[in-house]
C-alpha cells in the first residue's frame, strides 16, 4: 500500500521516472480495472507493473513479472525490499 500517492496515475508518472534514470524504457500505461499496467524493459528483459486503487490506497503489483532476476532487480531499483511488496 502507498500513502503517498492518491492517485494510480501519479504513482505511475514517480515509477516511470525513477526507472527512467536507470536506463529502462517505460511504455505509456493503460487503464484496467481498478487501476492501471504498464510495462517496463531493460537489456532484452521485460515486465509488468500494476498499480491498484483500493479502499486502502494503492497497491504496487508485481506479480507480472515472471523473470525472478528481472523482478529482484526492479524491487531494487524501486529501493522496496520484497518484504514491503505486497505481490498478488
Amino acid at each position: 500500500m502507498n500513502t503517498v500517492f492518491q492517485h494510480p496515475e501519479e504513482y505511475y508518472h514517480y515509477i516511470k521516472d525513477l526507472l527512467a534514470q536507470k536506463s529502462y524504457a517505460v511504455d505509456p500505461y493503460q487503464t484496467i480495472a481498478y487501476g492501471l499496467q504498464f510495462d517496463i524493459f531493460l537489456l532484452g528483459r521485460r515486465g509488468t507493473i500494476r498499480i491498484y486503487k483500493g479502499k486502502k490506497g494503492l497497491t504496487l503489483d508485481l506479480s507480472q513479472i515472471k523473470d525472478e532476476i528481472f523482478l529482484k532487480k526492479v524491487q531494487l531499483e524501486l529501493d522496496r525490499p520484497s518484504h514491503q511488496l505486497k505481490l498478488l
